[in-house]
C-alpha cells in the first residue's frame, strides 16, 4: 500500500490528508495500457527475426517494453503472481526478463540443501511456471536467462569453485563448466509447465533465451581479470581468475598459436615475447598493450574472440539443434 500525503488548505486551516493508492486494486485507473497487449502471448506462434528485427508470425514488428524480475521476484506466491501480472499489464509491459534464476544469494531454481547445483527445485519451478502462465494470459512474453549468477558448490566438481564468484569467463575455455551450462539449459528448457501445458523450449510465449549475462572474456582481458591472482574465497562478481585457470588458458593459447602459425612465425612471436623455444608464450597484461607489437596484440585478441565465438556457436547449436528450442 502506497500512501501519499497531500497538503490541503481549508478556510485558512492546513492539514495533511492521506491519499491512498493500492497497486493491487487499481483496475479502474484512467491510465491502463493493457489494451495494447495482444493476449495471450504467443497465440499466433513464435516471435522470430527478420531483417534484423523481431517480428510477429504475421510479419509485423514486435517491440519490447519490458522489465527485469530478479532473484526471489521470479518466484512470487500463487496469490501474488496474478496481481503482479495484472499490474504490469496496466502499464503496457509486454515482456518480463527472468534474471538470476540461477543465483545462490537469493531464491533460485537450485535446491538449497545440496552440495551441488545440479538438481533443480520443483517447488520453485511450480511458482515460476504459474507466474509465466499468468503473464502469458495477459499478453506478456517471457525472456529466460540461462547463465547469470551461478556460484558453484563442492559437489559440482568445478576446480577452485570457492574462488570463482559468479564464475565469469571460465565458461569460454573450461569444458567441465561448459557441460554444466548445457546440463542446466536442458533441465530448464525441457521442463514441462503444467499451467501453459508446454515445455519451455516449445512455448511461444518465450520470446528470447539469453545464453550469458555480462560475461565476455575479451572484456575480462582488457580489465586484467585473466591474470590468475585471485586467492580470496567468495570474491563477488568482477574478480580475477585463479592461477590454475590462468595456466590452462595460457596452455590453450599456445596450442592455438601452434595450430595457426608456421614455425618461423612462432619463432618471431617468441622473440617479441622474449621467451626461448620450448617455453610457453605468455599472454599480455593490460599494462603491456601499448608497447606490444601489433601482430602479438592482434593474435591474442583473435584468440579470445574465437573462444567467445566458439562458445556461443556451440551453445546455439545445442539449444536449437539438440534441444529444439523455438525461441530467439
Amino acid at each position: 500500500m502506497l500512501v501519499i500525503f497531500a497538503n490541503c488548505a481549508f478556510a485558512g486551516d492546513s492539514r495533511m490528508v492521506p491519499f491512498e493508492m493500492d497497486w493491487r486494486d487499481n483496475s479502474g485507473s484512467l491510465v491502463n495500457m493493457s489494451f495494447l497487449l495482444d493476449a495471450p502471448a504467443g497465440k499466433d506462434g513464435f516471435i522470430r527475426i527478420e531483417n534484423g528485427h523481431l517480428v510477429k508470425p504475421g510479419g509485423g514488428r514486435f517491440r519490447i517494453w519490458g522489465v527485469n524480475v530478479t532473484g526471489a521476484a521470479c518466484f512470487p506466491s500463487k496469490e501474488d503472481a496474478p496481481v503482479v501480472a495484472e499490474h504490469m499489464a496496466r502499464f503496457g509491459i509486454n515482456c518480463v526478463r527472468f534474471h538470476f534464476l540461477d543465483s545462490n544469494w537469493s531464491d533460485s531454481l537450485f535446491v538449497r540443501d545440496r552440495d551441488d547445483t545440479r538438481e533443480l527445485d520443483f517447488q520453485q519451478f511450480d511458482r515460476l511456471d504459474y507466474f509465466v502462465a499468468e503473464l502469458k494470459k495477459r499478453g506478456i512474453y517471457t525472456n529466460i536467462n540461462l547463465n547469470v549468477g551461478r556460484n558453484y558448490r563442492k559437489g559440482d566438481g568445478v576446480r577452485d569453485y570457492e574462488y570463482l564468484g559468479l564464475a565469469k569467463v571460465v565458461n569460454y575455455f573450461d569444458e567441465h563448466i561448459q557441460m554444466l551450462h548445457a546440463e542446466y539449459a536442458r533441465q530448464l528448457l525441457t521442463h514441462y509447465n503444467p499451467y501453459t501445458k508446454t515445455e519451455y523450449r516449445n512455448e511461444p510465449a518465450v520470446v528470447i533465451v539469453e545464453l550469458v549475462n555480462e560475461n565476455s572474456i575479451v572484456e575480462a582481458w582488457f580489465s586484467d581479470r585473466l591474470l590468475g591472482t585471485n586467492k580470496r574465497k567468495n570474491p563477488g562478481t568482477w574478480t580475477d581468475i585463479t592461477a590454475w585457470y590462468a595456466g590452462q588458458l595460457t596452455k590453450k593459447y599456445n596450442a592455438w598459436l601452434k595450430a595457426r602459425l608456421s614455425g618461423a612465425e612462432l619463432e618471431e612471436l617468441r622473440e617479441m615475447a622474449g621467451v626461448k623455444e620450448g617455453e610457453l608464450i605468455p599472454r599480455l597484461t593490460k599494462d603491456q598493450f601499448d608497447a606490444a607489437p601489433d601482430k602479438r596484440f592482434h593474435l591474442e585478441a583473435e584468440f579470445y574472440m574465437e573462444l567467445e565465438q566458439n562458445y556461443f556457436g556451440q551453445m546455439y547449436r545445442y539449444l536449437k539443434d539438440e534441444l529444439g528450442v523455438k525461441a530467439v
